[in-house]
């Protein structure tokens, strides 16, 4: 029947089935137990990389601190610095030797550092600026004061001449001559409202003058708290800046722990290294991602998927092997001599094929795909064509499904593996059929819909 291949569905008897199963339970622990280990020595290798940058940052940190206390002329400026110091030093003490302590440590530390270069920028701009309103504060105060001891020496003049010391006894004179009608009176009330205007007029430069120097005390003591303020940033520096790059730079190290891990997993990378290596890519890219957070649950998920599948798909493909090595056990007990199986083209889900060969050269041709079905294409038997009711010629060959029968009885007894009703494009769809027994979801339709007998 060479050219006229046949098939047949094949499957496990469900306690062949239950034994693969377990088996695969018991290798995959295995297979944890060696990612576990290799995420340890990756953790081991990450923690001391953390310990290296924490010892290198805080070490350059501490530098530029002293170098801002011993540049600092206010001691405002320098009073800052221990709260620094503590800080640095709490970070040291709660990094520990564990990537889980460590990386918080090493962002603490790079928060303060931020902190401090900001801060630093902002004294020295808050300095410069203090220093030139400081001067143009001195050029104002000293046209101020100039004008004022101008307005004093004016003032001090009129007294002098009587303008000012003789106020009082002007008013009484006008008081007096007010007298007892109404014109006389009037006359002495305009005197006494001129001599109010004239007090009136230095009280009011007086407060001017008064009101300027509280202005600019005003202005002074505004700048001291704008400066005290900024100062107080170098101590506020990790609440005030956003850990979101210290998040993603710690789930990046975690991520790449757990790739490490799979990577020494070969079941894992086999069926699902593709997406391991993917996953990889988009771990290196997360500090350009839109939502760093939403992306680095989303990896470990696909991570979880990609353990997941790996494990169907190797419970599939030990399922196969277990057929194909029966197979070939069984057609070495009819007197083939079995070839070694290989895997059809290069994907992993490609059909699995050998070669059984009589001592007559009569070969067969078996073909095994993921799962599902078994195909065999026999070569040197005698075909049989016949008509049919229908009118149509239909191929047989009694000899081959005889022996592919009793191949399939075989691995129903010693192997535990079912196998259904043999189909090939040319049957007679009337021809006596075995009560295979059907797969879910599948079925000789299936079979027929591929073409192949």
């Amino acid at each position: 029947m060479s050219g006229s291949p046949t098939a047949a569905e094949i499957w496990l008897q469900e306690q062949e089935e239950r034994r693969l199963e377990q088996e695969r339970r018991r290798r995959a622990e295995e297979e944890r137990r060696r990612r576990e280990e290799a995420e340890r020595r990756a953790r081991i290798a990450l923690a001391a990389e953390l310990r290296k940058a924490l010892t290198v940052e805080s070490t350059r940190l501490q530098a530029e601190v002293a170098a801002l206390r011993a540049a600092a002329a206010d001691a405002r400026i320098a009073g800052i610095a221990p709260g620094v110091d503590s800080q640095i030093a709490a970070a040291l003490a709660a990094a520990g030797q564990a990537p889980e302590t460590l990386s918080p440590a090493l962002g603490r530390i790079r928060a303060l550092a931020r902190g401090v270069v900001v801060a630093r920028q902002q004294v020295e701009g808050r300095r410069l600026a203090r220093a030139q309103a400081a001067a143009e504060m001195r050029s104002v105060l000293e046209q101020e004061a100039t004008r004022l001891r101008q307005d004093l020496k004016a003032l001090r003049a009129r007294s002098a001449a009587g303008e000012v010391g003789h106020i009082e006894p002007q008013i009484d004179a006008a008081v007096a001559s007010a007298g007892q009608c109404p014109e006389t009176a009037a006359s002495a009330l305009e005197q006494v409202r001129a001599i109010s205007t004239q007090v009136n007029g230095a009280r009011a430069s007086v407060d001017h003058e008064k009101r300027r120097l509280s202005t600019a005390q005003d202005a002074l003591r505004r700048e001291a708290e704008l400066e005290a303020k900024a100062l107080r940033q170098i101590e506020e520096a990790e609440s005030e800046v956003d850990d979101l790059p210290h998040r993603v730079e710690s789930a990046q190290g975690e991520l790449r722990v757990r790739i490490s891990g799979i990577e020494a997993d070969d079941v894992a990378m086999a069926w699902s290294g593709d997406e391991v290596r993917a996953v990889s890519a988009a771990v290196d890219a997360l500090p350009t991602s839109v939502d760093p957070d939403q992306a680095i649950r989303d990896l470990g998920a696909r991570l979880d998927g990609a353990l997941a599948d790996a494990q169907v798909r190797q419970l599939a493909e030990e399922r196969r092997a277990y057929i194909v090595q029966s197979l070939q056990d069984g057609l070495r007990k009819q007197g083939f001599q079995v070839g070694d199986a290989v895997l059809v083209g290069s994907d992993l889900q490609g059909e699995v094929a050998f070669r059984a060969v009589r001592a007559d050269n009569r070969w067969v041709d078996v073909n095994v795909p993921p799962e599902g079905h078994v195909f065999y294409d026999v070569d040197g038997t005698d075909r049989i064509t016949e008509p049919a009711a229908d009118g149509l010629h239909y191929t047989s060959c009694d000899e081959t499904e005889a022996r592919l029968e009793a191949l399939h009885e075989d691995l129903n007894q010693r192997f535990g593996i079912e196998a259904g009703e043999l189909f090939w494009e040319t049957k007679d769809p009337n021809r006596r059929q075995r009560n295979a027994k059907e797969l879910p979801g599948s079925g000789p339709a299936a079979t027929q819909e591929r073409g192949r007998g």
